[in-house]
This record gives C-alpha cells, sequence and structure tokens, in this order.
C-alpha cells in the first residue's frame, strides 16, 4: 500500500513542469529569491538522507523526486536555460546549433568580438582589454535578457523568442571563452 503512495506521488511529480513543481508561474521573469524557498522546501521533503532506512521503492522515489527537483532548479535559475524550457512548453524548439536566424548584425558583432579575444594576447593592456570586452558582450546579454522578457512575458511571442535564445546561447559561450583565455594569461 504504501508502495503505491510512493509510485502514485513520484507520477504526479513527473507530470508537473519544472513551474508547477516550483508552485512558480510559468514566465521568463521569476522570484529567484521564491524559487530558491520552494527548492530548499522541496529538497527537505525528498533529500535521499530522509529515505536511509525506508524500503527501496521509497528510497528510489526519494532518489528520483531529488533528481527532478535539483533539475527544475538548474533550469530556472538559468535565465537561457529557462527561456529554452518555456519555448518547449509552448511546442518551439530551439537548436542551439543553429546560425540560421541570426541578423546580419548580430553575425557581424559576433566576428568583431571574435577578432577582438584573438588579438588580446598583443594588446598594450590584455586585461582592460578583455574587462572592456566583457563588458560590452554583457551589456549586449543585458539587452537581449529584456528583450525575451517582453517578448514572453508581455507580448506573449513565444515565437519571436527563438532567435534572442540563440543569440544568449552565442554569448553565454562566447563569456566563457573570455574568462578561459584569462585564465590561460595567469
Amino acid at each position: 500500500m504504501l508502495r503505491l503512495f510512493f509510485e502514485t506521488a513520484l507520477m504526479q511529480l513527473l507530470r508537473k513542469n519544472h513551474f508547477e513543481l516550483m508552485a512558480l508561474p510559468a514566465s521568463f521573469r521569476i522570484d529567484l529569491a521564491a524559487l530558491e524557498t520552494a527548492y530548499r522546501e522541496l529538497q527537505s521533503t525528498v533529500h535521499p538522507d530522509r529515505f536511509v532506512n525506508e524500503p527501496p521503492a521509497e528510497r528510489r522515489f526519494a532518489m528520483q523526486a531529488a533528481t527532478l527537483a535539483n533539475e527544475a532548479w538548474r533550469c530556472l535559475r538559468d535565465p537561457v536555460q529557462r527561456a529554452v524550457y518555456l519555448l518547449r512548453l509552448k511546442g518551439i524548439e530551439v537548436d542551439e546549433t543553429s546560425r540560421s536566424g541570426f541578423e546580419p548584425g548580430f553575425l557581424m558583432q559576433q566576428m568583431e568580438w571574435r577578432e577582438t579575444l584573438e588579438s588580446l594576447p598583443d594588446a598594450a593592456d590584455p586585461g582592460r582589454e578583455r574587462d572592456a570586452l566583457t563588458l560590452e558582450v554583457r551589456a549586449t546579454r543585458d539587452d537581449l535578457l529584456a528583450q525575451l522578457e517582453r517578448l514572453i512575458d508581455v507580448d506573449g511571442r513565444h515565437d519571436l523568442a527563438a532567435a534572442p535564445v540563440r543569440q544568449l546561447m552565442f554569448i553565454e559561450r562566447f563569456l566563457d571563452q573570455i574568462d578561459a583565455q584569462a585564465d590561460e594569461s595567469i
């Protein structure tokens, strides 16, 4: 009987999307403090350590529920992953590797950023120029995040949100490359 209860509870958890699991509205802009609180509460309820002395079915339930909570928390706290997830909920898949849909201006900007990154080792003051590049890229990132919030939460135009999401995916990878180059130069 108890096993059936846990199986039913697990099935109910698995049917919830990440927003429902964390009791948050399905929107791009979320209350990160509320996400953290919901995550901590859910984890304290289903954490596998609480089920160490329980039968295997309950331990398995706890492990699956904790994994689901971790996955939801990681997804929702990251704005790019959250946007991809929201679009997926609306039936829109974002192909991370596709360069189609990038505006010519953004493609030119990518090339300029890459040239700047490649020239940093030879710059008179690489640290200062790296910081300037990072600030410029982050400003573009912030603009795209604001654009996504407007498209998704205000205008409800999920269909137009895939292109800025792909741009953000590029920017996140590029910021990682800037950081990696900075680490190499130390």
